[in-house]
């Protein structure tokens, strides 16, 4: 596949990018303290909100998943490997709390968990296979298998959980990589490292329009040797074609203008800060509203 200037300037382009996505995204202190053995949990409820990425819809989900395992963060000894008898009560929790509080019901009054595609499940879930497999630590184990370059068995293992396919376990993957600083130029099959969704489709488009691609797999080939010849990271690359995107472009078409005008490319940022600039400004006020409104009825609680 020949590459051209153009295309080597837009990868480069998406790369800068990518600072915006592992600074605002990847920076809580969390994400690097997860690969201690001892941080088995943390691993774990890190790992939660990347297992329904899948769909914007699954997010009362997640926040059923979450809550229920901080239920049991003192109940069970996460320094340890889970066991099968925990997943199973964990998934029982998850199911009577997605009942009671996030009113996840079917018409037959189940609950509405959609237990095929859950990662909770009991059988299958993310619980279970660390539970299969002996492992305590979902991050590190991750980690170490990209360390001795087995990202192939480090992708299927994680596509194992239920609900969990390929666009995420690449996405978990790239992520973890990133984190601890894989080097992907030494590493075999790091096209895996490359998840493809929406995003990355349309900007691939833009860049290639007169190559239509197969399957999902050359998509992610093609991405690696671009990177190559463009002299970025494919890792960066993806982290921020998928931030300028879904975050700062929105929409196709300001997507395939900015790629094409560089002058359009920078005012589209600009334009960006300008509304969190707004937005910050007018949440100050809000916040100022709401201090005196608070002030005045402490002083009328006083007088009662």
């Amino acid at each position: 596949m020949k590459i051209n200037e153009m295309q080597i300037n837009i990868a480069k382009k998406l790369e800068k990018i990518a600072e915006i996505y592992t600074q605002y995204s990847l920076s809580d202190v969390k994400f690097r303290n997860q690969f201690r053995k001892k941080n088995g949990f943390l691993a774990l409820t890190t790992f939660i909100p990347f297992a329904y990425e899948r769909n914007i819809d699954l997010s009362t989900y997640k926040a059923c998943a979450l809550e229920t395992l901080y239920e049991y963060k003192n109940k069970i000894n996460w320094e340890n490997p889970p066991s099968s008898t925990d997943a199973k009560f964990i998934w029982t929790h998850y199911q009577k709390l997605a009942i009671e509080k996030y009113k996840l019901i079917n018409p037959q009054g189940d609950a509405k968990v959609n237990p095929f595609r859950n990662p909770m499940n009991e059988d299958g879930g993310v619980i279970n296979l660390l539970a299969s497999k002996d492992i305590n630590n979902l991050a590190l184990y991750v980690k170490d298998l990209l360390e001795r370059n087995k990202v192939e068995e480090a992708y299927e293992f994680i596509k194992k959980i239920r609900g969990v396919k390929q666009k995420i376990s690449s996405f978990y993957l790239r992520d973890i990589a990133y984190l601890t600083a894989i080097d992907e130029t030494k590493t075999d099959d790091s096209f895996l490292l490359q998840p493809i969704d929406i995003w990355i489709e349309r900007i691939l488009e833009i860049i290639f329009p007169t190559i239509k691609f197969k399957c999902r797999q050359q998509k992610r080939k093609a991405i690696i040797e671009l990177c190559n010849e463009a002299k970025v990271s494919a890792i960066a690359f993806n982290q921020g074609a998928w931030e300028f995107g879904s975050r700062i472009a929105k929409n196709q078409d300001r997507l395939k203008e900015a790629l094409k005008d560089e002058v359009y490319f920078v005012n589209l940022i600009h334009s960006k800060i300008v509304e969190y600039e707004e937005l910050i400004k007018n949440t100050e006020e809000m916040i100022k509203n709401n201090h005196k409104y608070l002030q005045i009825l402490k002083k009328v609680e006083e007088i009662i």
